[in-house]
């Protein structure tokens, strides 16, 4: 489940830019995830739920968008949109 490591890495990004006394202030972190990311947006959530208290993230929760693939044929001018099911 590399699912963990992502979640650690973006708690890590949030320390970087957050000061540290202002971290439990975090309620929301957006994210944007892509359809063939390979990141499952459950498992992700999951994760971060279970370390963001040590992270002293407690009071926040994560926000994920799932962004569509989209093919574009030059040919033709369409586009077509592949979703994962």
């Amino acid at each position: 489940m590399h699912e963990l490591s992502v979640a650690q890495n973006i708690i890590d990004i949030v320390k970087e830019n957050v000061p540290e006394k202002d971290l439990r202030n975090v309620k929301t972190i957006f994210l944007e995830v892509g359809e063939f990311s390979g990141v499952i947006p459950d498992s992700l959530e999951y994760c971060f739920d279970v370390i963001k208290t040590d992270a002293s993230l407690g009071n926040s929760k994560m926000e994920i968008k799932k962004i569509p693939f989209v093919l574009f044929c030059d040919d033709c001018k369409s586009e077509t949109t592949i979703i994962w099911e």
